[in-house]
């Protein structure tokens, strides 16, 4: 439909090498897509995020997904803009990348999941332009009416972000019991539906993790050996997630555990003969989580062909965006199967080569800590939050530095005292400072923080960071007493 409708207005798709981003204020996009009676399509991200560097080298390149934006204002916000993280607020948005359709009239209508097929991306707009309805209204006419769905409605349903909109589709359902459903009830002629409508309820399982019932247990399982079994499942959840999930479906030691894995390697097995160089890297990561879900050491072979791959795929991507996303790829991968050495050296050539230097300081303190190199682990978290730059992400690289010393050297009370004053100097710097991920990153460390500072002299480290927070607080929702009350409460009381 898209496509027909470019043609009706005289362009042809293709035509533009890239996405016409509006420019202007988000308000602005909004009020130009009611009187020019087109849908809104938002993009939330970041520079430094992997995911979004995904999109931006695939997906936003596609000529037809490029050409199906003409039809819609698309907006781009980037989430270390001023002020954007009370956007992060306004949109209920969860993390980098979020995408999301409105209609005209500023209902939002869909969430877009990012690792989602490229080729979907601009079929998912163009379901958006033909059935013009939010999928919380679809949902609740099929759940509390008996409304019958469509074709086109249960697309909706099975290519929404169900763990992206903060339950604004939901609203008070339980994900697990809603996706369930729809999973059982999708047509069968649907397959590529009822295939993610299955994903979506086995990760609504494994972020809930508490699937203890026995039942719940064995059909999870069950429908894990479907997809399994499905040529057309998502080939990403199956490598990258399905280890953390089968961990909570399974004991250790079961038949039930040992039929999986078997299942699961069968998977691998057929995969990795067509795989691309990229797909590779996730499917050998999943044969590494084999292993270690059946309690086997990851054998010299393994590590052998992982480190083959990743440097078979060396300057595989020309462009900054597709080069970090092979690079977190490839050194998860490489920390996974045990060269976690081959790993750093890879990321410090990547922080040498410039671009995104901050995220890959932050990536090598977390392989150092996790190999007990302490005093390394906290060098590079402080080199990452000196060299973060952007707004939110300042925030959200310090209050990271300051979890790892609390964490880790609790003892060193004035490098501890310095980093919530600097935290705080970076918050006083931003409009709506307590916001969207802010808020998140100071939340984080609350708990943390007070357990250091109870009683003695540190008691006056937290008090003057309270003091500090009120004051923000003052100065951001002096107006909205409810809005204040939350944000004096980040820190405890």
């Amino acid at each position: 439909m898209a496509i027909a409708l470019l043609a009706a207005l005289g362009c042809r798709a293709g035509e533009t090498d890239a996405i016409a981003w509006f420019e202007g204020s988000v308000d602005a996009a909004f009020a130009a897509a009611r009187a020019s009676d087109r849908p809104v399509f938002l993009y939330w991200g970041a520079v430094w995020c992997p995911p979004c560097n995904a999109l931006k080298s695939t997906v936003f390149r596609d000529p037809a997904f490029i050409a199906t934006t003409r039809l819609f204002v698309p907006v781009y916000i980037d989430g270390d803009a001023p002020a954007a993280q009370a956007l992060q607020d306004r949109f209920a948005t969860q993390g980098y990348p979020t995408l999301i359709v409105f209609d005209p009239a500023g209902r939002e209508l869909i969430r877009i999941p990012g690792g989602t097929d490229v080729a979907r991306y601009a079929e998912v707009l163009e379901l958006a332009l033909e059935h013009i309805a939010p999928v919380a209204d679809i949902l609740t006419a099929y759940l509390d009416r008996g409304q019958a769905i469509g074709d086109t409605g249960w697309r909706l349903l099975a290519n929404h972000a169900w763990s992206q909109d903060a339950g604004r589709a939901l609203g008070q359902r339980d994900a697990r019991a809603v996706l369930r459903r729809l999973a059982d009830a999708v047509p069968a002629e649907l397959g590529v539906e009822r295939t993610l409508l299955q994903r979506e309820y086995l990760r609504a399982l494994a972020r809930d993790g508490t699937a203890d019932d026995a039942v719940v247990r064995e059909d999870a399982l069950a429908r894990v050996h479907a997809l399994l079994a499905d040529a057309g499942a998502d080939g990403d959840f199956l490598a990258w997630e399905l280890g953390e999930l089968i961990a909570q479906l399974s004991d250790e030691g079961s038949d039930a555990r040992a039929r999986v894995i078997g299942a699961w390697r069968d998977w691998i097995a057929r995969t990795l003969p067509v795989a691309s160089g990229s797909q590779r890297l996730a499917l050998l990561y999943a044969q590494t989580d084999t292993l270690r879900l059946a309690g086997e050491q990851v054998d010299p072979g393994l590590r052998a062909r992982a480190v083959r791959e990743v440097d078979a795929l060396s300057g595989a991507a020309s462009d900054l965006q597709g080069r970090s996303v092979l690079l977190h790829d490839a050194a998860a991968l490489l920390a996974h199967v045990g060269e976690e050495d081959r790993a750093m050296a890879l990321l410090r050539e990547a922080i040498d080569s410039g671009g995104f230097d901050y995220y890959w300081m932050a990536d090598l303190a977390g392989i150092a800590e996790r190999l007990g190199r302490v005093d390394e682990a906290l060098a590079w978290r402080e080199r990452a939050w000196h060299a973060a730059r952007g707004p939110a992400t300042r925030v959200q690289w310090g209050a990271r530095w300051l979890d790892a010393l609390l964490r880790l050297r609790p003892q060193d009370d004035v490098a501890i005292t310095a980093t919530v004053e600097a935290l705080f100097d970076e918050l006083g710097k931003q409009p709506a400072a307590l916001s969207g991920r802010n808020r998140s990153a100071l939340t984080a460390i609350a708990t943390p923080l007070g357990d250091w500072a109870a009683g003695g002299a540190r008691a006056g480290v937290l008090a003057r960071a309270r003091d500090r927070l009120a004051a923000l607080c003052r100065r951001d929702y002096a107006a909205d007493a409810a809005e204040f009350a939350r944000c004096t409460v980040i820190l405890g009381t």
